[in-house]
């Protein structure tokens, strides 16, 4: 066998049955990338575990059954035996070959077979059993199967199944990336990474080849995330742009117009001296500063939102003040109300809408919720005239339901 397949099959690998049959019914081929490992064998199957690089294993069952009826019920139990023991209903596995058998009647090659009989009772059986299906009526996860015509010299049909992997491509095609791509400080942690996950060191071009295919895709990702969306990144910047040009519009109204323009600087004394005119007395510097840094909270970190003040959570990334402000919702919360009116702006939970405070505390100190959705907002609970609320589950509930039904929404805005 080996001198036999080292000629038709040069640079291939292959295993086969010939340790259960003396003829070896069964033989599978493969090549590099790809690994296989025999789980099990017998004269009627050969299964297999085969690996690809980033890929999740699955489970191969090559089937040649034979043509007597009571030594095809052998390879039915040993089907079911292998779904036991390697436990294949919780793993990818399929199966395949000749297993001179039918399911159905319109399967025969006959027309005048209309009714299963006990044979392809069996056969159903032990697929139902074993936790497989047809791949004619059904699809392997991610895959397709096309039947080709048999060829003249046989009675059986090759089977191409395509498992959606991208494999290399036949060529030589050049290796190509942006260059821009070098410059990112990342570059070489994702070339490095990409490198490890591929595998072991290659030896040939084929595994070459593979090897930067997956470092392109890496690469592919680094430029969608870092480079793309140009214009949403120059949208983000623009508004922080007006924000900052709010800023300084707000902090030059304060000072008011400069008087005349400063003087060249004739000595240090002199020009300090010059900075008397343009003093900022402590009250202006106290307004500047508060106004600037409650310009920013509520822009950058509140999304330009002030309703976003009772859902945003500490970040690592904002400074120990900003997280303090956000820790101190339950203090500050008494003293920001909001003012319902027509209702479409005011989050049933997170907003502080009603007398005894955030509806959210309430449901988390009573470990009750009512089945509204997190953004539901009090104009979204009141359709057909009538409020649409779902039944009360502890007294704090029916306490906020209640309030609910009291209040009259207008046509003003919140």
């Amino acid at each position: 066998m080996l001198p036999l397949m080292t000629k038709l099959c040069f640079g291939w690998h292959f295993v086969s049955n010939h340790q259960s049959d003396e003829d070896g019914r069964i033989l599978i081929i493969w090549k590099d990338p790809m690994k296989v490992r025999v789980v099990h064998q017998s004269s009627q199957s050969l299964t297999c575990l085969l690996e690809l690089p980033n890929k999740d294993p699955f489970y191969y069952t090559a089937v040649y059954a034979s043509n007597l009826y009571a030594n095809r019920a052998d390879l039915w139990a040993e089907i079911i035996y292998l779904s036991d023991s390697y436990d294949l209903q919780n793993n990818q596995w399929f199966v395949g070959g000749d297993f001179n058998q039918i399911l159905q009647p319109s399967e025969h090659s006959s027309h005048t077979i209309s009714v299963p009989n006990a044979l392809m009772y069996q056969f159903q059986d032990c697929i139902l059993q074993a936790g497989l299906f047809d791949l004619s009526y059904n699809a392997f996860p991610h895959a397709s199967v096309t039947f080709l015509p048999p060829p003249s010299i046989s009675d059986h049909t090759p089977c191409l199944l395509d498992l959606a992997i991208h494999l290399p491509k036949a060529g030589t095609q050049p290796f190509k990336f942006q260059n821009y791509l070098t410059k990112h400080p990342n570059f070489t942690m994702v070339i490095n990474d990409a490198w490890a996950r591929a595998g072991s060191n290659c030896w040939t071009l084929t595994q070459l080849c593979w090897k930067l295919k997956l470092i392109k895709s890496d690469l592919k990702l680094l430029n969608r995330e870092k480079f793309s969306k140009i214009q949403e990144t120059v949208k983000e910047t623009y508004c922080l742009l007006q924000t900052v040009q709010l800023a300084v519009a707000h902090f030059q109204s304060v000072l008011g117009p400069l008087a005349s323009c400063s003087p060249p600087i004739a000595s240090m004394a002199s020009w300090f001296s010059g900075l008397f005119d343009y003093r900022v007395s402590p009250a202006q510097a106290q307004q500047i500063d508060d106004s600037v840094w409650a310009i920013w909270f509520k822009e950058v970190i509140l999304n330009g939102s002030v309703h976003n003040y009772w859902t945003v959570k500490p970040r690592q990334s904002n400074s120990w003040l900003v997280n303090k402000l956000i820790k101190l919702r339950s203090e500050v919360s008494p003293l920001i109300k909001m003012r319902l009116e027509n209702g479409p702006s005011a989050r049933f939970w997170s907003d502080n809408w009603a007398p005894f405070g955030l509806v959210s505390a309430l449901r988390d100190s009573s470990n009750s919720r009512l089945d509204i959705p997190l953004n539901a907002t009090i104009a979204s609970l009141f359709r057909d005239d009538h409020w649409n609320l779902p039944a009360a589950r502890s007294e704090e509930m029916l306490q906020v339901c209640a309030f609910l039904t009291t209040i009259q929404l207008t046509e003003n805005h919140d």
